[in-house]
């Protein structure tokens, strides 16, 4: 990163979230331990599963050169910002990888989840199985100054607020 004075330079990053659907429902109408243990537990089982089929099944091919960064895992949320700058017209594929691990991510989680512990017990019970949106976007961030024992890198821009939309909007199943 370049500084400007005191401000440094936005970098372009990959922006994934996935989001459980109904997931204030769910906890407001089950017990702290189930939804701790059956319903959050679930869903971060299809994350880290998800997370492995990309990174050591599909894309650790020698074919593919860059897949999304680490995935964070929080209660209900999952989230992965990945630079994207450090592409260059020479290394286009590796950007293209980076874009496809994201999708791929997305499509897998959702496989995931609705295999999970969780949805096949709701499955068992006749019911529906609850769904998780997901939005990606790419845009410009700045790092969010830290204290420096926060290994962490934290960003902030606009184009966050466009991703979380992008999964709101998700939500509702009209869009994509």
């Amino acid at each position: 990163m370049t500084k400007r004075g005191n401000m440094e330079k936005a970098n372009n990053y990959l922006i994934l979230f996935a989001d459980l659907i109904g997931s204030t429902e769910v906890a407001s109408e089950a017990i702290p331990s189930f939804y701790a243990q059956n319903y959050i537990a679930s869903y971060h089982w299809a994350a880290r599963r998800a997370e492995e089929f990309i990174k050591k099944t599909i894309f650790s091919h020698d074919k593919f050169k860059k897949t999304i960064e680490k995935i964070e895992v929080v209660g209900d949320e999952v989230a992965s910002f990945s630079l994207m700058d450090e592409f260059t017209d020479c290394n286009i594929e590796e950007e293209e990888d980076m874009v496809a691990s994201a999708v791929a991510f997305a499509y897998v989680i959702e496989l995931y989840w609705l295999a999970s512990p969780y949805n096949l017990r709701r499955m068992l019970d006749k019911q529906f199985p609850r769904e998780i949106a997901v939005g990606i976007h790419i845009g410009p961030a700045a790092l969010v100054p830290t204290p420096k024992d926060d290994k962490s890198p934290r960003i902030a821009s606009f184009h966050i607020n466009v991703t979380k939309k992008i999964e709101n909007q998700a939500r509702e199943g009209g869009e994509s």
